[in-house]
């Protein structure tokens, strides 16, 4: 086949199937278009458009992987553990992983395969259905990837899980004394009763666990503002007693629609500025971290303690 728009051959989520490409003669043009830098191989036979693929955030990046096994896998195929974390919509600090996870009960076994992490575990596991895919439910999410992950995605997806209200305190409680092994288990206890469902984002989580890390008490998250002139607004975190607050910048609240509402940067920038300055008119001293502070977290320390905030521990 000399000519053929392989664009005609794409499903629904993008993906590219040599299978599709087979039925109507057109394989050999798939492998071209890869080796042109076409078309990007997720796994054996499947494809996404190049354009497609450098227009994904990294979220659905990974969401793609999770399509692209599910193609491969078998139909009953269950996702856990970070790929059921995504396909929920629950956020972690870092970046996803390269594998798509699933689960499987031991009295099935099966290996891993290329791309894929096959977990096992006794007895029966409940089973929902999230985008069309098999997905552990949002409890057993929360405590498989908390007794794999790193403390900061294990909280980061407590956090959102009870912020979004998919699933509660007790249940995972529950779930966590009553699962079988022991892997992981502490961490699984502390990042739940460390979770907080007004920790706004991942980076609202990270922040908590590196506060807690460097020996400073938790403050309060999302506390709201007022004063002689109205609303000043909420502000990520504040130790009350100390009058210190604590805000956490990133590069989202100056490019994203629902930060910017339509203004530019120096308009944010100038809002920001007055809306500190009306916080440190109410006796509050304002520090401001930034991601950089997160992963350097001696910078962190350092600002809160020159703004007089003392550490419960060293």
């Amino acid at each position: 086949m000399e000519s053929f728009d392989l664009n005609l051959l794409l499903r629904p989520n993008g993906l590219l199937l040599v299978r599709d490409a087979r039925r109507v003669g057109a394989e050999r043009l798939v492998s071209a278009a890869h080796r042109d830098g076409d078309l990007v191989r997720l796994r054996k036979g499947i494809y996404v458009p190049e354009p497609i693929w450098s227009s994904l955030s990294p979220d659905d990046r990974y969401r793609v992987r999770i399509d692209a096994a599910a193609v491969a896998l078998r139909k009953d195929a269950l996702f856990s553990h970070y790929s059921a974390a995504r396909l929920w919509g629950l956020p972690i600090v870092g970046p996803w992983p390269p594998e798509v996870h699933t689960l499987t009960s031991g009295d099935r076994g099966g290996r891993s395969a290329p791309g894929i992490i096959r977990h096992t575990t006794q007895g029966s596991v409940a089973r929902r259905m999230r985008h069309g895919l098999a997905v552990t439910d949002p409890a057993r999410t929360v405590v498989d990837l908390a007794r794999i992950a790193r403390l900061e995605d294990a909280v980061a997806v407590a956090d959102a899980a009870l912020r979004l209200k998919l699933t509660d305190e007790t249940a995972l409680r529950s779930l966590a004394r009553d699962l079988p092994g022991r892997r992981g288990g502490r961490q699984v206890r502390f990042a739940i009763e460390f979770a907080d469902p007004l920790a706004a984002n991942g980076g609202e989580s990270k922040m908590r666990v590196v506060i807690a890390q460097l020996g400073f008490a938790l403050p309060v998250l999302q506390q709201a503002f007022s004063d002689a002139d109205g609303p000043v607004g909420v502000v990520d975190a504040v130790w009350p007693d100390e009058r210190i607050i604590l805000e956490l910048d990133g590069r989202q609240k100056y490019v994203r629609e629902e930060f910017t509402q339509g203004r530019d940067v120096a308009d944010i920038v100038l809002a920001e500025k007055h809306r500190e300055d009306r916080l440190r008119a109410l006796g509050y001293t304002v520090v401001r971290a930034t991601w950089e502070d997160l992963i350097h977290p001696s910078r962190l320390a350092a600002k809160l303690e020159r703004a007089g905030l003392q550490r419960a521990f060293r």
